[in-house]
């Protein structure tokens, strides 16, 4: 896959999707978590995690897409941040949700910021 190709993904599939969910921690899950599954909603958050760890410790230099991992040293603020997350999603409190998407939010600025940071040419 091209650099090109990589860029987009990162823009259109991974900034979008984490966008959506620290969207989707804030304004849906409060409404149905007190209803069906309650802190097991956190499971996929500590996954999340656990992945951003694992590739941390590994020091894993290839990206999901086959590139380049250019955020491997951002892979240790994310794991934090989604464990966080997670914990405060597992707490099921309504302010919990609030604070949790906040952070996953954060966690999408340090992407967004690294990348420009590193001043990466779309068209390479």
């Amino acid at each position: 896959m091209t650099p090109t190709k990589r860029t987009w993904l990162f823009a259109l599939v991974c900034v979008s999707v984490r966008i959506a969910i620290a969207a989707l921690t804030h304004t849906v899950l409060p409404n149905i978590v007190h209803h069906v599954g309650g802190g097991a909603w956190s499971v996929p958050y500590f996954l999340v995690s656990v992945g951003f760890l694992r590739n941390t410790l590994r020091e894993k230099p290839i990206g999901f897409f086959g590139g380049e991992a250019w955020w491997a040293s951002n892979r240790k603020y994310h794991a934090f941040l989604w464990f966080v997350a997670a914990v405060l999603v597992a707490l099921t409190l309504d302010v919990t949700y609030e604070v949790a998407a906040v952070l996953l939010y954060v966690d999408v600025a340090i992407g967004v910021g690294t990348r420009i940071t590193l001043h990466r040419d779309v068209t390479k």
